[in-house]
């Protein structure tokens, strides 16, 4: 999957490693750089060193977020997980409103 993050403009010291460029790349047609897959630390760490420009660094941040993978849980049990959740939450909420409505 390739992630894109917007990012109007690029640093003048932006130079992608060799071995990353398959993998990251800035498209000029959607304003955005790109990742393809999983991201990891250790390939975020060397991307930060490209550039210390703040909308650089801010921009990869958010591509982190977005490349970074999963956690071991089980696919589709994440959301699940969240949705129970929020069903949870809410009905945490209406219970609380139904008991301060009577008290």
């Amino acid at each position: 999957m390739i992630h894109y993050v917007p990012l109007p403009r690029l640093p003048a010291s932006f130079r992608v490693p060799e071995n990353l460029q398959k993998r990251f790349w800035y498209d000029a047609d959607k304003q955005a750089l790109a990742f393809e897959g999983p991201m990891f630390k250790l390939t975020f760490d060397r991307l930060r060193e490209i550039s210390h420009d703040y909308d650089y660094q801010r921009a990869l941040e958010k591509l982190f977020q977005l490349a970074v993978p999963e956690e071991d849980t089980p696919r589709g049990h994440g959301k699940m997980l969240a949705i129970a959740a929020g069903c949870l939450l809410a009905l945490a909420v209406l219970v609380g409103g139904i008991l301060a409505l009577r008290g």
